[in-house]
């Protein structure tokens, strides 16, 4: 332990702010903090609450401090969401079924929707994001006894939504996941006696990962604090990455706002990182201007390097990253990009270079997506008839078509007959159309002369999705298949790579695999030997939908801090089949790299 981590390892009593930058230990110093806390300050055990945001960090941090001393055991080891959970059945009665898991909740808004639109098919996408929308607001009004008066809600249709939910949820005496922290506060605000109770068993509280605390989180908390305010926190607000859940830099920046008293103990030696990396991370998120002032220090003799790289487009990219890793036999490779599509064309390249590789993200599946089977339908159509396949695209654009339920109805059209199903014989002719196109001409072709991109538009404004991150899921085909392919070809390599995705994901475990493909988010907490930051370009980094540009900048600075010896950042001439130009981050630190670099 260096002499900043043991100050604040040793701090006594009160409210105390341990900034700890990637890299600088600052799970020994929580872990080391307990210990001292029970068998130095003989403070009982049972009274301390330690508290993180996932049940890894927790189940780590807890591993990692029972096995200094066993009677450490009885600490609250816990996630914020367990604890307050703890809460509400400790004190006010609920029962172990009163929470409704994700399954639930999704059957639950599926139904809702259902007879609102008078359809049982929702797709995944709908769902996922209508779900995340609901817990959004959640995290964001939690004033019980005004909800819905507060709300500013996207459209009618969320709203419908929502109050649909939430009245289920009330009637049948539920709660979900979001639920429990706004009822905790409620009920804990409303009962002064019980509050007491609660402080009088738990007066000390430790929290892991601060800067991913929320309002309704934190204003809880502060609750819980007896006069002595023990509360012990360690984070990074240049870590900051949650915004969407409503995590915000702002509690730990206005810390000593909130607790007058409070001792601060910055831990700026990181032993991850080398001089290298951490010269351009600080210059980096020095630009942000809602942060405290600090300069992260390597505590690493090894030298490693920093170098950006320009590519022509995502598949040289690609390719060019597996070669060098093939080559540099490393087994310590992370791959991080800005969304999952870009994560795309990695999965090709691993497994054209036989690399071991792992997608972290286990939930994204792009090949499962309503709009690539939707195309790949219509690609399959113009080769060979299926009627699975007619039916599924036959209102893609709204034809008005009916269920077709024969082979009759669509191989055979007659001359009579076509004069009654003149949609459906435009639909054959356009099908007919694709064939003889390149594979990538064809999906241009379906996306524009057979009108797909209007049904997407419908979609999104039917279930209040944006347009742009529907468009993106055509990323599966433009980085992925070369413009000169056939159609035939084309499918053939794509249904090849889903059987190839399936098959890495399920064989190779994260520390048995070369590579990690990953996003800037599922990287926090995680590092790895050589760090490949791809695709840094205007309009993914930041990106072009992000509405906070701090946040952003942040996170690019968790993508740079996960390097422990170098650094490979890419940016592309060509993106989206059109001209790209690398993003202003790169710029803020190109000279941390080379003076003379022209990008």
């Amino acid at each position: 332990m260096d002499f900043e981590q043991k100050e604040a390892i040793y701090h006594s009593s009160g409210p105390a702010l341990v900034i700890a930058g990637p890299g600088c230990g600052k799970t020994s110093v929580i872990t080391e903090r307990i210990y001292n806390m029970v068998n130095v300050l003989n403070i009982d055990p049972k009274s301390i609450v330690a508290l993180s945001f996932t049940r890894y960090s927790s189940s780590e941090l807890k591993q990692r401090t029972i096995i200094k001393d066993s009677c450490l055991g009885s600490v609250f080891f816990g996630t914020i969401h367990s604890f307050f959970l703890s809460i509400l059945k400790d004190y006010f009665s609920y029962p172990k079924d009163s929470v409704i898991g994700n399954e639930e909740k999704n059957n639950l808004i599926i139904n809702i929707i259902s007879n609102i639109i008078s359809s049982n098919y929702i797709p995944n996408e709908a769902l996922d994001i209508i779900s995340s929308k609901i817990s959004e607001i959640k995290n964001s009004n939690y004033d019980f006894d005004n909800r819905n008066a507060k709300i500013n809600f996207e459209n009618d249709f969320i709203k419908t939504i929502y109050i649909k939910y939430n009245s289920w949820l009330e009637d049948n005496n539920k709660l979900d996941f979001d639920d429990i922290l706004s009822k905790t506060h409620h009920l804990v605000k409303s009962n002064p006696h019980i509050l007491n109770l609660i402080r009088k068993r738990y007066m000390y509280f430790i929290i892991d990962e601060f800067q991913d605390i929320n309002k309704v989180q934190f204003d809880t908390i502060r609750l819980f604090l007896s006069s002595d305010e023990n509360l012990f926190v360690v984070g990074d607000e240049d870590q900051s990455i949650y915004g969407f859940r409503g995590a915000s830099p702002v509690f730990m920046v206005n810390f000593t706002n909130y607790f007058k008293n409070a001792k601060i103990y910055p831990i700026i030696k990181s032993y991850r990182c080398p001089p290298e990396i951490l010269n351009v991370a600080n210059e980096l998120i020095s630009k942000n201007k809602s942060r405290t002032s600090k300069t992260i220090e390597s505590g690493k003799n090894n030298q490693g390097f920093v170098r950006i790289i320009k590519y022509t487009d995502v598949i040289e990219q690609a390719k060019n990253i597996a070669s060098e890793i093939k080559q540099s036999k490393s087994t310590s490779n992370m791959i991080i990009s800005r969304t999952n599509f870009e994560i795309l064309p990695f999965i090709k390249s691993m497994r054209d270079y036989n690399i071991k590789f792992k997608i972290k993200d286990k939930e994204f599946n792009f090949f499962s997506n309503f709009i690539f089977k939707d195309i790949m339908s219509y690609l399959k159509l113009s080769q060979n008839y299926s009627l699975d396949q007619i039916n599924r695209i036959r209102n893609k654009p709204d034809r008005g078509l009916n269920y077709i339920h024969n082979d009759d109805d669509f191989r055979c059209i007659s001359v009579s007959k076509i004069k009654k199903t003149i949609k459906l014989s435009v639909l054959k002719n356009q099908i007919s159309n694709l064939k003889n196109l390149s594979f990538i001409d064809a999906v241009d072709c379906i996306r524009t002369t057979i009108g797909y991109d209007n049904y997407l538009i419908s979609y999104s404004k039917k279930y209040g999705i944006d347009i742009e991150y529907l468009y993106e899921f055509f990323e599966v085909f433009y980085s992925l298949v070369d413009n000169e392919t056939s159609i035939k070809a084309g499918i053939n390599m794509l249904e090849k790579e889903y059987k190839s995705q399936i098959i890495s994901s399920l064989n190779n475990s994260i520390s048995s695999c070369d590579v990690l493909l990953v996003t800037a988010h599922a990287s926090k907490g995680l590092e790895a030997d050589n760090i490949f930051w791809v695709s840094v370009n205007e309009d993914q980094f930041p990106h072009i939908r992000a509405n906070d540009i701090e946040e952003e900048r942040r996170l690019a600075y968790v993508a740079i801090s996960r390097a422990k010896k170098n650094l490979y950042i890419s940016y592309l001439s060509m993106n989206k089949r059109k001209i790209a130009f690398p993003s202003e981050f790169l710029l803020d630190v190109q000279k941390c790299i080379n003076k003379n670099i022209m990008l």
